[in-house]
Order: C-alpha cells, then structure tokens, then sequence
C-alpha cells in the first residue's frame, strides 16, 4: 500500500514534464487550460493538436487521461507532431510518476478492472489526523493508496458497491472524525474528481458517520452555484426557460394558477393523476389545465427536451436567487436610448435604460467579410425596423422589443449565418444576457452547427452550466451512473448511454424512448436491463433521473473533463 505526498509529487511532475517540453519545445512552450472544442488537426493514441492561431496545441493523454495542454508556439503542424513523439518517449518515466501522484488517475495504473473507491477523512478541527487510527484503518479497508492532506486523507480501497466492511465501520464510530465517500470507479474517466467528491461529502456528514456523495451530489451543486451567480449578479430568471415569467405574469393579471399546475406536472413526471393528487384538484381538472397551458404559451409538453428545460428551470428557480416578476412593461421600447446601452452592454459596463421588456440577437460574423456583415445589418434593420444594430469583430447584435419576436425571421439565414436569440428579458438584464448570449455564440460555434437560429429557451440547462464553467469544476456533479454506462460503452463498443439519454428524456417511457432512439421497443426494454445493474440495481425515481440527465448536458458543455491546472 502506497502513501503519497500527493501535492508535492504531483506539481514536481508536472514541472518536469514542462521542462522536457521546453527542451524540446523551446523556452516559449507553456502549460495552459485545455482548449474548447475545437477542429482537431491530427489525432494519436497520446495526444491531440489542435490548429489555435499561430500556435499549435497539444492535449496530452496518455492511458485515455487528459493531463494537461501545452502551448507550442511557431510550430507547424509536422514539427509538432514529431516534438510530440518525442515528448512521449523521454516522458514515460514522469508519466508513470504522474499517473500515481493523483487519486484522479490511480485508475490508470489499474488492471484489473474491480472497483475501486475513495474514502475521505476530514479533521475538522484543521489538525493532523492520528496516524495510528489511520494505519487500523487502512488495514481494515486493506487499502491501496493513502493521499495525505492539510486535514484530512484519501483513501483508495477495493470493494464492490462502495461497501465498508464491518471492522473499517467500528473504527469509523469510535472516531471523532467526518467521512465522505464516492465509488465504485474501474476507469480513470470515471473517477475524475474522486477525491474532492469524498471530501464534499465529509462536510455534509456528521462525526463518526460516513456520508456517500451521490446523495448529497445536487444539494452541493445548487449551494456552489447560487454562490457564484449571486457573485456576478445573476438570478435564476436569467437561465430560466422564458415560458415561466410569461405564465407568471399571466398569473398575475389573471388570478390563474397555472405556474402551480405545470410545477406539479413536471416534478411528478408528467403523471396527469399523480400531479392532481399534489394539487388536491380532480385528473380531469388537470388535463384541462395542461392542455390550455399548451395552448396560452405555444408549448408543447409532450417533447421531451421542452419538457425536462422546464423541470431543470423550476428546479433553478427553488434553489437560486430570484428577481420579481413585473406583469406589465414600465416603458415603452426607445430605439435611441436602447442603442446607446447596447453599445454600452458590449463594453461591459451598465446604462440605465428604460424598463422595457427586450430580446437580443447574436449572429456569428467573425469569418464573414465587411461587406456580408453590412448586408446583413441592411437586411436585419429592413426586417425588424425597430431594432437597435451594433457589432463587434465576432458577431453583430441586434436587440428589439420582445413582441417583435426576431426568432421568427429565419430567411435571415438564408446567407449561411448562424445565430443565437435570447429569451425575453427586462431592460435591467441586458449587459448580463449580452455575456451569456455571447458564450452561448461561442458553444454554438465549438460545435460546428448549420447555418440557422438557436433559441436560448432550447437550451436552459445548456446555458447554465456554461455560464458556471469557468468559475467552479462541474466534472464532481457528473453522475456516476452515467459514466459508468459511458465506461462500458468505451470498453464493449456499445451505445447503451444513447439509448439511457432517450430512456430518461422521455421520463422512463419505453415505447417513445424506443421511437427517439429508432429501436424496436424489445431492443430498448434489454438494453435498460442491461444498465440497471451498473448504476447500482436501483429502480430509477426522479431525482436520480434529474441528476443523470443533467450529467449529459454538463458533459455536451465541458467535453471530457481535463486536468486542473
């Protein structure tokens, strides 16, 4: 059983590493975060480089683990391509070093494919942990790896379905300490984030007791990331899916309570009877109300990506901060005034504009010609005449009164634009919907999409999880369940995790899932046998459904996870 220095180890590596490539690489190679997708050059079985202005990049993976991406300046292509043979050679010893550093990616250097666990000590009273309860500990759990922290340890041990044994459990409630634990993993992919997941985990627990992170997995999520959007002055409304503020407001004016009704319809998996037996109302009652619900806001609650936008927005709206939904514009739309705080927007800086509600339009013109960018700012002031225009060297920006409904005008597009359109918004938000807008661009971008128009509203859950990308770590709040699935998938050449996607947007419904993913209903109905035991042979309820679905949006943000650097 090894016992690692892990921090100290792990940055000595990585300078080691950083120095070999200089050498190779000259004294202007850099260590930097791994790129956004982008078009990749040349693929090899250690490493990725990918065209990024002048420079070249290199994503270096070895054993299917991404490590961390160099920056290798006046290169071409084939120099990098060699440098990076290279570097793969005269690395193997770091590697090795490297891949044992981190309980991240133990897995790498494991063979045998059992599962592994972490389990996380906490000392929350900052102080060293009792070495002698933690060799009784480690010799109870027969473990493998001990990583050592300012308060705390890691501690990778064998077991299937994360179970501690008898003898580890005594210990554990003689102990003044708080545990985490996360598991079982058998591929490096899964357990990214294995540690800071058992010690998230160790916080919620009480002493003596063992708390496992996949039940306290969204409870953190929400806490990390209303700190964040409260930072930066977001509030659930600017995420949300546009069709909860307008039946909010329709509430208002009208007395209804359909906000209520579709809450209940969603969270209850679209059971017209479960959801009447929340509501105290008959199921007659219920149908009645979902269906004009349909009809007042052009929603369509049978598709399952609406639907789960939906269920995603009310969840932001119980656990973020939110703003007051105002049932009447206080202005009237004035195309001098707003062009003005659009041009300030841009430049990141607020104007007090009048509280009119607005959209806002983005259209991707950094590969376009002066001259296509101007046409197309003829043609989008011909179409929408009350639009306010500015542009930047990315994109030009066109923001309206919402009930000019600029998603409407397609034939925009027939130039071979690609656009992204916000939700409807008040004049207060603009300079922070002109930041998401923009990031959203950009992944519209990364993902190499046709021509046409992108709605926010289609892609809440999306959006949310971009704008926290950079600010917190997602690849802890990625579902075990899911990855595990993902794990099999990698090692049997099967597409099981496509078919879960369908079976879980679907809310478990075998027949549509089946029509989504084009199988034969039989097809569908084994391949959920076949998942069942991976994701621990639990029958899956609703907030495991939730959580495994939202692991499939994060990872359509971020990839496959990278190294911290």
């Amino acid at each position: 059983m090894a016992i690692v220095p892990w921090k100290e180890r792990f940055d000595q590596s990585i300078n080691t590493l950083l120095s070999i490539a200089r050498d190779l690489f000259g004294p202007g190679t850099s260590l930097c975060a791994m790129p956004a997708a982008q078009a990749v050059a040349e693929h090899r079985p250690d490493y990725d480089l990918y065209a990024h202005g002048d420079d070249a990049r290199a994503v270096f993976h070895p054993c299917g683990v991404s490590l961390c991406a160099f920056v290798l300046p006046a290169l071409s292509g084939a120099q990098a391509a060699y440098g990076m043979d290279l570097l793969t050679q005269k690395a193997a010893p770091v590697l090795q070093t490297l891949l044992g550093a981190h309980p991240d990616l133990y897995l790498s250097l494991n063979e045998t494919g059992r599962d592994l666990n972490c389990l996380y000590a906490l000392n929350t009273g900052h102080g060293a942990i009792d070495q002698q309860f933690l060799c009784a500990l480690l010799d109870a759990l027969d473990a493998q790896a001990l990583y050592q922290c300012e308060g705390g340890a890691a501690i990778l041990f064998y077991a299937p379905g994360a179970e501690i044994g008898p003898e580890a459990l005594a210990l554990i409630r003689h102990s003044p300490l708080r545990f985490g634990l996360c598991g079982p993993y058998e591929r490096a992919a899964s357990a990214r984030g294995s540690m800071e997941k058992a010690r998230l985990a160790a916080l919620r627990a009480l002493k003596s007791q063992v708390a496992s992170f996949s039940s306290y997995r969204y409870d953190i999520l929400w806490a990390e990331a209303g700190l964040v959007t409260s930072a930066h002055g977001y509030a659930a409304q600017d995420f949300c899916h546009h069709a909860l503020e307008q039946i909010a407001r329709y509430d208002l004016r009208e007395g209804t309570e359909y906000t209520q009704t579709l809450k209940a319809y969603m969270v209850s998996a679209r059971s017209l009877r479960h959801a009447a037996g929340v509501l105290g109302i008959h199921r007659n009652t219920m149908a009645y109300r979902v269906r004009r619900i349909g009809e007042l806001f052009h929603l369509d609650l049978n598709d399952a990506n609406v639907s789960f936008e939906l269920l995603f927005s009310f969840r932001l709206m119980m656990h973020l901060p939110s703003i007051h939904a105002d049932p009447h514009e206080t202005a009237g739309f004035v195309p001098a005034v707003m062009s003005r705080a659009l041009w300030a927007a841009l430049g990141g800086k607020a104007y007090d504009a009048p509280g009119c509600r607005l959209t806002l339009m983005l259209i991707d013109t950094g590969s376009k010609t002066d001259d296509a960018r101007n046409r197309l700012i003829a043609s989008l002031l011909e179409k929408l005449p009350q639009a306010c225009v500015a542009f930047d060297d990315e994109a030009v920006y066109a923001l309206c009164p919402a009930s000019d409904r600029p998603e409407t005008q397609s034939d925009l597009f027939a130039q071979a634009f690609t656009g992204v359109v916000s939700k409807p918004f008040h004049a207060s938000r603009l300079t922070r919907q002109v930041k998401l807008m923009k990031r959203f661009l950009l992944y519209v971008r990364a993902l190499g999409a046709k021509p046409g128009l992108f709605l926010s509203s289609a892609y809440t859950s999306t959006l949310f999880f971009l704008f926290l990308a950079p600010y917190m770590d997602l690849a802890p709040f990625c579902s075990d369940e899911v990855i595990r699935v993902m794990d099999y998938d990698y090692e049997k050449g099967s597409a099981l995790s496509s078919s879960l996607y369908a079976y879980l947007a679907n809310f478990l419904d075998l027949k549509q899932a089946a029509l989504d993913a084009r199988l034969h209903r039989n097809t569908m109905e084994y391949q959920m046998k076949k998942v069942l035991p991976m994701i621990g042979g639990a029958a899956f309820d609703e907030k495991l459904r939730f959580e495994m679905m939202c692991t499939y949006r994060i990872l359509s943000t971020t990839g496959s996870p990278s190294f911290d650097l």
